[in-house]
């Protein structure tokens, strides 16, 4: 099995970026556009998803026992994490109720609005993203997980019965989607517990138009790494192409074009051709890769954690450690009195996070993946063998 070790270490800065998002701050560089822009690095998710699954499993779905070893391999990998995570949620709402004087948020009681008991079912069957809530519930980022998870059944059906359309029915996506979203969505792509499934097919089908793509040329890697100095150019150039496009993006209508970017910059580092590709294969960004799917899902309730020890010192102190300031136009009640303060509040917490996900990957996600796989292994015998490859994120 190919593994684009580049891709994955984009994959873990990708994750990275949205734990900061999500860190409320006023800092320089939290405060910057990029970062508060950043919930369109999800789309590079899907993209990275559609490109795996059809590199991996374009060709290896052919009956209905190698759809259902597919859509096993895929629980696997993102439903033990997902229900610890959550496990972890109901804990702190029983906490919650033993204790009155503790509140999510400023006014919320336990085991309310978000954090109700019918979400906290939809949650468990993955089904929290399609349409059945009014809002994103208990672990906010697992809204993706949901939609991916049936994107992955639709790729499978599509591979399994409709194959000889399958490229019909990407350009057709790729086509229909953001004219779709944009007049669904008044925020246009940051769409999630609603319309989130469109969004996830969109961002797949370009990643599998990516592997089209690349399959169609087998020599075009070795091609890219005899012109190390040109890849090197263009590598550049396609990250300071995402960082403006990002920038720029927001909730406008720019933001609908964010499955295309993404794809070429998958197509573009799935090639491993130049000087950033080689930084990328590094140990640091691989490490970060590796952990990208506990960052992405630990970190809304490590953030959650440490928005109640701010507020805590912020009231026996006069430190000021959680005001409210102005930013792009509202009120936001943010993390530390000066911007530079905030920002390495928010590094604390990024470093915090992938501490954490380090211990989660190697003492619950990894462990039972494989558990799940050598119980399928067990009973299917060697169907259920191969190493199941990294999905989204």
């Amino acid at each position: 099995m190919v593994r684009y070790t580049v891709l994955d270490s984009w994959r873990g800065i990708c994750a990275c970026l949205v734990v900061l998002l999500h860190v409320p701050s006023h800092g320089y560089v939290l405060g910057s556009p990029l970062v508060q822009n950043a919930y369109l690095f999800v789309d590079y998710f899907f993209v990275l998803s559609g490109f795996i699954m059809a590199t991996t499993y374009g060709d290896r779905i052919a009956s209905a026992a190698d759809a259902r070893r597919f859509m096993l391999l895929r629980f696997a990998r993102v439903y033990p994490l997902h229900v610890a995570v959550l496990a972890a949620f109901v804990l702190y709402e029983i906490a919650v109720f033993a204790s009155r004087s503790i509140t999510v948020g400023d006014t919320q009681n336990a085991f309310r609005d978000q954090y109700d008991p019918y979400a906290l079912l939809t949650n468990l069957l993955l089904v929290h993203s399609l349409n059945t809530e009014n809002e994103l519930t208990w672990n906010i980022p697992s809204w993706s997980i949901s939609v991916e998870f049936y994107t992955y059944l639709l790729f499978a059906l599509v591979t399994l019965f409709w194959r000889r359309f399958t490229a019909a029915i990407v350009a057709g996506v790729l086509l229909v989607s953001p004219f779709l979203i944009g007049w669904i969505s008044p925020t246009n792509m940051e769409v999630t517990y609603d319309w989130g499934i469109i969004r996830c097919v969109f961002g797949f089908c370009a990643g599998m138009a990516v592997h089209r793509l690349l399959n169609g040329r087998p020599g075009l890697a070795a091609a890219a790494r005899r012109r190390p100095t040109v890849m090197t150019l263009i590598e550049l150039a396609t990250v300071a192409g995402i960082g403006l496009f990002v920038h720029h993006a927001g909730t406008g209508r720019l933001s609908l074009l964010a499955p295309y970017v993404f794809a070429l910059s998958v197509f573009v580092f799935a090639l491993e051709g130049g000087a950033v590709s080689r930084a990328l294969r590094s140990p640091l960004p691989v490490l970060v890769g590796t952990l990208s799917y506990s960052i992405y899902m630990i970190h809304w309730l490590i953030v959650k954690g440490v928005e109640h020890v701010v507020r805590a010192v912020d009231r026996i102190t006069v430190t000021m450690m959680n005001p409210i300031v102005e930013m792009y136009g509202e009120p936001m009640r943010v993390w530390g009195p000066v911007p530079w303060q905030s920002d390495l509040i928010g590094l604390a917490v990024l470093l915090l996070v992938i501490a954490v996900s380090f211990v989660s990957y190697h003492t619950l996600e990894r462990p039972a993946r494989r558990a799940i796989r050598a119980w399928a292994e067990k009973r299917h015998g060697r169907r259920f063998a191969v190493e199941d490859p990294k999905g989204a994120p």
